[in-house]
């Protein structure tokens, strides 16, 4: 899943830099099925087939050298204006060497993918591409930091996460607890005050993931200087999760009434907050708007479709 929401949502990007997840995998039929880093290679070969005045360029890197010989083996071959970098080094030094030369190409569109092992984030490597055009998409490996923070003992762990959640001393941090919205809201506030600028219009979204237990395991957290690209990711996402939010599986009473005798309204749809679908979309605008009219329009082709949407009338969703 993690690897069709990339593959999908590179393919409008002319140069990229990604720190990568696997190679491969071999599915339940016993074929080879490609991680990230070859489905975004194949999708930006493609970009560069296509728009042949664009430069691509990809770094892959890892500190495993294991990995990255393995990597070449499956990677394109390059061409005049698509390039492939591999490196073998500390990620968070790597981006520290890019990230000052975005200073003398600001012409240039970049996409990094954030891929840590665990909830550990280097701001200062991250800094230079929240302040420059482009793209950059966190994985935040929020689980990590739910299970250690409370029972965390030795002082480097400590430090670790400290420094990803920005806090003098990891007792701010134990009031948390289990709620994840907690630290999802901390990443979104440091990033804020990262951005440069307080006038600097900055987009920020999370997109959690769970596993198939439905435990949430890390969340996405996409930031972009343009609403093209906020837009284009949260579409992505939500076509990928299959017109829903999140990867979570509502296996209990989806889409089923709640009967409520101390509220006006009697019935209520069961809504999930890390997962959203198109019934929730309609339980929200019948919250919202149900005491005043609203048009809606929409073009479809030479169609236009006029929606009288108010109190008297209720939207449902088949």
């Amino acid at each position: 899943m993690f690897s069709i929401i990339i593959k999908e949502f590179i393919y409008i990007y002319e140069e990229i830099i990604l720190k990568f997840d696997k190679i491969y995998d071999i599915d339940d039929n016993e074929n080879i099925v490609y991680g990230t880093p070859i489905r975004v290679a194949e999708a930006l070969l493609e970009v560069a087939r296509t728009y042949t005045d664009k430069q691509v360029e990809l770094y892959f890197n890892d500190y495993k050298e294991e990995k990255i010989e393995e990597l070449k083996k499956h990677l394109p071959q390059n061409e005049r204006n698509y390039k492939i970098v591999t490196t073998i080094q500390n990620a968070n030094e790597l981006l520290k060497w890019i990230g000052p030369q975005l200073n003398k190409n600001s012409h240039m569109h970049f996409f990094l993918l954030y891929d840590p092992y665990d909830a550990s984030i280097d701001w200062d490597a991250l800094l230079p591409f929240f302040r420059h055009w482009g793209e950059v998409l966190i994985n935040h490996m929020i689980s990590d930091s739910i299970r250690a923070i409370p029972q965390v003992k030795h002082e480097n762990k400590k430090k670790k996460y400290e420094e990803t959640y920005q806090v003098e001393d990891i007792s701010e941090l134990v009031p948390y607890g289990s709620d994840k919205a907690a630290y999802e809201k901390r990443i979104c506030e440091i990033i804020d005050k990262m951005k440069g600028a307080k006038s600097r219009q900055y987009y920020v979204a999370t997109f959690p993931f769970f596993n198939t237990r439905n435990s949430l395991v890390y969340d996405l957290v996409h930031c972009t200087s343009h609403e093209k690209g906020f837009n284009l990711f949260k579409t992505t996402a939500w076509k990928t999760f299959g017109d829903k939010s999140s990867t979570k599986k509502k296996n209990y009473m989806e889409g089923q009434l709640i009967f409520d005798f101390s509220d006006d309204e009697l019935t209520k749809p069961t809504i999930d907050e890390y997962c959203y679908d198109l019934d929730s979309i309609a339980t929200y605008l019948q919250e919202n708007f149900h005491r005043r009219k609203m048009y809606l329009l929409k073009m479809y082709g030479q169609f236009w479709i006029n929606i009288l949407y108010s109190h008297q009338m209720d939207i449902k969703i088949n």
